[in-house]
């Protein structure tokens, strides 16, 4: 497909492909030349065709199937296209092999990373370096005159740097990262991509065979977000206030039958702005008149207490000690630092009855990422009974209905945090179903060097279970031999009481004598997972490998299937 003689028509245009090389169990092939756009600004914009082949399983059939996925590759297209800081991209780089020819080969891309270098390391103006040697090599291996651009270079006038007709080309893959939308589109239409599709089947017609695709199956299910309902805006002004006053009293009784009737909110703010905002959005929600803090605000459903303060040292960077060589461990001591001094500010709290609503600068584009506090705050806060949600600045940018959209998801995800969730699929409604049916979701939570007593990368099995026909929510995790409260369960993690493996295969044991010891007695249970969370380059959950899935089975360690009977309220 990639062959110099091979082309294949796309609108009014032939295309031909090259190979990329492989980072991936994917392969992929980009149109070349580059495809070219102009906007109404008279702004060219480059992009080619994708193909994407992959080969993957489908559970319980015997052979793979190779898919071939058709999308597009944007080109990053505008002079001085700067890379956000902590971010890498990828530059595809056309080269011919001058000391393979008279070899059956055609040119491809490599690929190599690149990113942008912290200022306090930046020298003689250099602002982005190449991630690999591979462009060094490369350059070494051929002419001067035909060597790449530096990264300085390649960013700075992208569309240059294609050089489509030269002899070595560098394309700099677009990400929505970047600071100016690309003015193409994602995607493929299917008027654009079934021709193309009809003319790979032919081409390939000797090896492969088009399948049709899976059935897709449909749902009249129902699961928008209850807190989001508004008054229906074709009733009148006293209907819309009565239906309103309906919603905000089943919220406030929601939360009472998990919080104890009582719920304490703390807002810890760092502008005026987000401490305004987000009392209003709880007034709002709850429909109290927020006035004079702390309260009480007495309803018939939830006594509510709002405190707020603001955030102080608490949310400052963390020090780190450079005298410690590991980076995890530096970052070990300043959590441990930082969990110390919260515990001697803050009072203890109600576990599970007090919800901290933290204003917290986004610390993804700062150099210092390392001095993050996010983490440490959210432990020494769980070490004081609190659970914690979090909320970035109002942007500079951002107009005030997108603001207050963020507060009231903030407020929101608090809530959920205490285990309020309504709005669940009833089995009955299902169908097929027993009405008092478990829903219990199993998740590997992954915590990196810096963030566990080990220091190294472990990841935590964590089981969540929901009564469907009563709405309770209940987790438990390795280490933890009992269902726990939602909210509670989510303070003993913060806390570190989960027991960590450094693999999902060593892990594994433990989620059976789990399943075996605190699912199979609830009764009937529909357990679910995630399959790429079960399934990273620590290994497996084997038994979920589509090619070793087996009907009335279930292997928890490689090689050890149990039948189904063993199991018998899990479906």
């Amino acid at each position: 497909m990639s062959k110099p003689h091979i082309s294949f028509d796309f609108g009014a245009t032939a295309l031909q492909f090259r190979r990329v090389a492989p980072g991936s169990q994917i392969a992929e092939l980009v149109s070349w030349p580059p495809r070219i756009e102009t906007d109404y600004r008279g702004k060219e914009w480059a992009y080619s065709l994708l193909i994407s082949i992959s080969v993957q399983t489908i559970p319980f059939q015997s052979f793979p199937v190779i898919y071939f996925d058709v999308g597009i590759r944007r080109w990053a297209s505008l002079p001085r296209t700067r890379i956000p800081y902590g971010e890498e991209t990828t530059i595809h780089l056309l080269t011919e092999v001058p000391w393979m020819k008279g070899t059956n080969y055609s040119k491809s891309f490599q690929v190599a990373p690149l990113s942008y270098i912290p200022k306090k390391q930046q020298k003689n103006g250099q602002q982005y370096e190449w991630g690999s040697e591979l462009a060094s090599l490369l350059n070494h291996l051929t002419l001067p005159s035909h060597a790449f651009p530096s990264p300085d270079e390649i960013l700075d006038d992208p569309m240059r740097a294609l050089n489509p007709n030269g002899r070595q080309s560098t394309a700099v893959v677009y990400r929505n990262k970047f600071e100016n939308d690309h003015w193409v589109q994602p995607g493929v239409g299917p008027a654009e991509r079934y021709p193309l599709v009809q003319q790979l089947t032919e081409y390939l017609q000797d090896i492969l065979v088009l399948t049709q695709p899976l059935e897709r199956i449909y749902s009249n299910l129902n699961l928008s977000n209850p807190y989001f309902d508004k008054p229906e805006t074709k009733r009148s002004e006293p209907e819309q206030a009565e239906q309103l006053a309906r919603l905000q009293a089943e919220r406030r009784q929601l939360i009472g039958k998990v919080a104890g009737e009582e719920l304490t909110i703390e807002i810890h703010h760092q502008t005026p702005e987000v401490e305004q905002v987000l009392m209003s959005t709880i007034g709002d929600l709850l429909g109290v008149d927020v006035g004079q803090l702390p309260g009480p605000w007495e309803t018939p459903e939830l006594t509510l207490n709002i405190h707020s303060a603001p955030l102080g040292r608490l949310g400052a960077e963390l020090k780190l000690n450079p005298e410690i060589k590991k980076v995890s461990a530096q970052l070990h001591e300043a959590v441990c630092d930082r969990v110390g001094i919260i515990a001697e500010t803050l009072p203890a709290a109600k576990p599970g009855q007090t919800l901290a609503i933290i204003e917290l600068d986004d610390w993804r584009n700062k150099e210092e990422q390392d001095a993050d506090p996010k983490v440490a705050i959210r432990r020494g806060f769980a070490h004081t009974g609190r659970l914690t949600q979090f909320m970035t600045p109002e942007g500079d940018k951002e107009g005030m209905t997108s603001f207050k959209q963020r507060a009231k998801a903030s407020v929101l995800d608090g809530f959920r945090q205490l285990g309020v969730l309504t709005g669940l699929p009833q089995p009955a409604v299902i169908g097929g179903l027993p009405v008092s049916l478990n829903a219990v979701g199993l998740w590997m939570i992954k915590l990196n060097p810096g963030n566990n007593r080990v220091r190294e990368q472990i990841r935590i099995p964590v089981l969540v279970r929901i009564a469907l026909d009563k709405g309770q929510i209940q987790a438990t995790m390795a280490g933890v031999h009992e269902w726990l409260p939602y909210s509670k369960a989510l303070l003993a993690i913060a806390q570190g009481q989960g027991q960590g493996f450094f693999s999902i295969m060593e892990a594994m044991p433990v989620v059976q004598q789990m399943i075996e010891e605190l699912v199979l007695p609830l009764g009937d249970v529909l357990l679910l997972c995630h399959a790429q969370n079960v399934r990273d380059r620590s290994g497996s959950w084997s038994g979920l490998n589509n090619g070793s899935l087996r009907h009335d089975e279930i292997e928890f360690v490689k090689g050890q299937a149990l039948p189904s009977m063993n199991f018998p309220a899990c479906g």
